[in-house]
């Protein structure tokens, strides 16, 4: 077993060391396709690359809160998105699909706060105002990622100019509404209907009793023989009745009736005509206060419903005057705090460095194409000897 792996061992050294003899054996061929290579990208980049003009802008954000929004939100990814250099394209009138793609659109943070853009294009003046147009876009949407766009604040300053003008307007029909209505007489006309009411159902009431009296001095007399003179008792309530009466003529309506209160010769036959009489106009002016009461009563409740249905309307055009002022003074707040905020982003970005017309052009880098150019020549045809080494093993076993 042991001897197996020694085998395996050596023979894996007689194959490293075979790669290194192959290699070494084609040392000429790599470093020649490498010069060549080398030498092949260096005449290229000196005399067949196009001149290309270098131009940038550079925007700075003051305040380390809003530069970490930017950056969660994407600030480098929204300014190299499609939708901005379309955009930059269609401002500068370049609708040429070809001169589109020779314009080369760079993002950049070097550290914080700073985010440059640069735009490479074979025209200086192209360079220059494209850049500048792209740096334009590119502060726009920092505003409206920061939520400060000015779209956004004529919206709310026409919001706050609609909610003012809805509260002006409800309360404005408020106060119309009261001025009109009249509702502050309303108490007082209903307290004068209810107390007349009140006056007039007493009435009743003493006109209820004074009846009742009537009566039990009509069962008296009824008793009696009617050629009888009255006795001094019943001529006196009888003028007692007759006062009474007198009474409520004065507070109501005057009754008309004869004074018998001098004559006290009454027989029994006449004092019942005079209950009568009494009696009858009681019950006539109890009709009349009936009739009165019920359109007083009517009137009353006329009156309620109209008082009810004011007040409604009242509390109806306070709430929406007060909905309307709770609006606008909330608008006014969200205005009066984006307004600040917005300040505070005014000074705080900016586009501290606009792009000048470039005076000199810029080629690639020679160097670095002529050393990248030898080492890839390298590379490949070191990997091509390994291969045909393999190869020429493979055949020969």
């Amino acid at each position: 077993m042991n001897k197996n792996r020694k085998a395996e061992q050596t023979e894996e050294m007689i194959d490293f060391k075979r790669l290194i003899r192959a290699l070494w054996h084609g040392k000429w061929l790599i470093l020649g396709a490498a010069i060549l290579s080398g030498l092949i990208a260096f005449l290229i980049s000196s005399n067949f690359l196009p001149v290309r003009y270098r131009a940038s802008a550079i925007i700075t954000v003051n305040v380390r809160s809003s530069w970490n929004e930017l950056i969660e939100k994407g600030i480098s990814q929204m300014a190299r998105s499609d939708e901005i250099i379309d955009l930059t394209c269609t401002e500068m009138g370049i609708t040429d699909l070809e001169k589109q793609h020779s314009l080369e659109f760079v993002a950049f943070m070097e550290y914080w706060g700073k985010l440059e853009l640069e735009v490479r294009a074979g025209d200086p003046d192209l360079a220059a105002r494209t850049v500048n147009a792209w740096a334009d876009l590119v502060f726009e949407g920092i505003y409206e990622i920061l939520g400060v766009s000015e779209e956004f604040l004529d919206e709310l300053e026409e919001d706050v100019a609609q909610a003012e003008a809805s509260w002006f307007t409800a309360k404005h029909e408020l106060d119309d509404y009261l001025s009109e209505s009249d509702l502050e007489s309303y108490p007082e006309a209903l307290s004068a209907l209810k107390s007349t009411l009140v006056t007039y159902q007493e009435v009743i009431d003493r006109n209820h009793l004074i009846i009742s009296d009537i009566l039990t001095l009509e069962a008296q007399i009824e008793g009696m023989n009617p050629s009888e003179n009255l006795t001094v008792g019943i001529v006196l309530s009888l003028i007692n009745l007759q006062g009474r009466v007198a009474a409520l003529d004065e507070e109501i309506h005057r009754l008309s009736q004869d004074d018998l209160s001098q004559d006290i010769d009454l027989n029994t036959s006449e004092a019942q005509v005079i209950l009568q009489q009494l009696k009858d106009a009681l019950e006539y002016q109890n009709q009349e206060l009936r009739e009165e009461t019920a359109t007083l009563e009517e009137e009353i409740r006329d009156l309620e419903i109209s008082l009810e249905k004011g007040q409604n309307e009242v509390e109806d055009l306070t709430l929406t005057r007060d909905l309307a002022r709770t609006t606008y003074q909330k608008l006014a707040n969200q205005l009066t705090d984006f307004t600040l905020y917005k300040n505070q982003v005014d000074h705080s970005v900016s586009i501290s460095t606009r792009a000048l017309r470039p005076g000199e052009s810029y080629r690639p880098d020679i160097l670095a194409n002529t050393g990248f150019s030898g080492i890839s020549a390298a590379l490949v045809t070191m990997l091509g000897l390994l291969f045909y080494d393999w190869w020429k093993v493979k055949d020969d076993a």
